[in-house]
């Protein structure tokens, strides 16, 4: 299965595309917006396994607002949702996913390790739920929330 092209165009009319191995890395400049922003109605925040705390996660969804709403990104005050589960309890996670497929925009997980055996799993119910999802693990996230964002958001 070949994966389809992405191009994603910020306000200069610039563009950035993945490599020839289909990866795309690049940061946007903090002085660049997106050409066509995502409104954002509600975040969904699962910790798994206790990998940080409820006012690490609020306090890294504050960072992640800011840094979109800079950007020109439409971020609801519908606030955010924490919620805290174990990466064993696959019906638990299933569940979650069943009862805010739709009430969220996007649904983030945090675990301790950058390599998770929760991810796999997470990405599945991201399609069959078709709910959005991202991983991040907890030096990230402490990493945003020490420096105010910095270079990481």
């Amino acid at each position: 299965m070949i994966s389809p092209t992405y191009n994603i165009i910020v306000v200069l009319l610039s563009s950035v595309r993945p490599n020839e191995s289909g990866v795309l890395t690049w940061r946007l400049d903090q002085r660049l917006q997106f050409y066509r922003p995502a409104t954002v109605e509600a975040i969904s925040i699962v910790i798994f396994d206790r990998a940080i705390r409820d006012d690490q996660a609020n306090s890294f969804y504050d960072v992640l607002t800011r840094a979109g709403r800079s950007r020109g990104m439409i971020v609801k005050n519908a606030g955010v949702i924490v919620n805290h589960l174990s990466s064993e309890l696959e019906s638990e996670i299933e569940d979650y996913f069943r009862r805010h497929a739709g009430k969220v925009s996007i649904i983030m997980f945090v675990t301790k390790d950058k390599k998770d055996i929760v991810h796999d799993f997470i990405k599945l119910l991201e399609s069959k739920h078709k709910v959005v999802t991202q991983h991040v693990c907890k030096a990230t996230v402490l990493s945003c929330i020490e420096t105010r964002g910095g270079a990481k958001v």
